[in-house]
């Protein structure tokens, strides 16, 4: 994803938006992984928002956790991400 659109804009709440993807570099979880930070700027309001999403896919079954605020704890993203495969991963 970073690669193929490291940088878009767009609108939110009425609001111009400029983000930006980087790869975060995360151990391989499950049978393929990802996971990419997106940097939002709303540069009417003075604000930048951050989002972690990081995929695992486990057989069909894909998560996604996304963790969207001022400020971001990517452990905590990677963590509840690894919670919730080991969940899967058990039932499945």
């Amino acid at each position: 994803m970073p690669t193929a659109c490291s940088s878009f804009t767009g609108k939110v709440a009425g609001y111009d938006v400029s983000f930006t993807a980087a790869a975060l570099s995360l151990p391989a979880t499950g049978d393929r992984s990802t996971t990419t930070q997106f940097t939002g700027v709303i540069t009417q309001l003075g604000v930048t928002l951050y989002a972690d999403v990081r995929a695992i896919q486990h057989g069909s079954t894909v998560i996604v956790v996304s963790h969207v605020g001022l400020a971001v704890d990517t452990g905590l993203t990677r963590d509840t991400a690894n919670t919730a495969y080991k969940k899967v991963a058990a039932r499945w």
